[in-house]
């Protein structure tokens, strides 16, 4: 139900191969590359590289998401598992109807959708993710995601559905 919602409210424009190439910082190409892959293919095909990178993901969004909060003082939760085709993690009690979100630390207030808060979460969370892990190649992926991330807000913008300046304003 909520993979149709996104679809008919959120048309996605996802960066193609060559793009991610060619505009996101990649570090170990090769490398970034391949776990973004196994990323695309769900638990099992990360952790074969990073082992447990999902959960440590999760708990960095629950981290954000205790400066991230609704109007309505909810808790945001996230699904354990990658949407096929989305290479991060949904929100997974974010309303049907676009929500109005506040970030504490830098005051900015703005109304997202579904995909648009879960991408600014999900940037908060992997640059804090590169900073607090010990694994090098992960430190190193996770640069990699939140670089991806943030072309893919701009990427976006372009298709009038995005709102860029909301999703920016929330993560600076």
């Amino acid at each position: 139900m909520i993979k149709t919602l996104i679809d008919q409210s959120f048309p996605l424009v996802m960066l193609d191969q060559e793009q991610i190439q060619n505009r996101v910082y990649l570090g170990d190409v090769e490398k970034n590359i391949e776990i973004f892959n196994a990323l695309l293919k769900g638990k099992k095909a990360i952790n074969e590289l990073i082992p447990n990178h999902l959960e440590n993901l999760n708990k960095c969004c629950r981290a954000i998401s205790s400066i991230i909060q609704r109007d309505d003082f909810q808790i945001f939760s996230f699904e354990n598992e990658i949407r096929s085709g989305f290479p991060f993690l949904m929100l997974d009690n974010y309303p049907l109807e676009d929500c109005v979100i506040s970030n504490r630390m830098n005051y900015a207030t703005e109304k997202l959708t579904h995909i648009e808060a879960s991408m600014a979460i999900n940037a908060m969370s992997y640059c804090y993710l590169c900073e607090s892990t010990e694994n090098e190649i992960e430190a190193e992926f996770s640069a990699f995601m939140l670089d991806f991330i943030k072309i893919l807000a701009s990427h976006n913008y372009e298709t009038e559905c995005f709102n860029s300046s909301g999703f920016y304003n929330i993560i600076d």
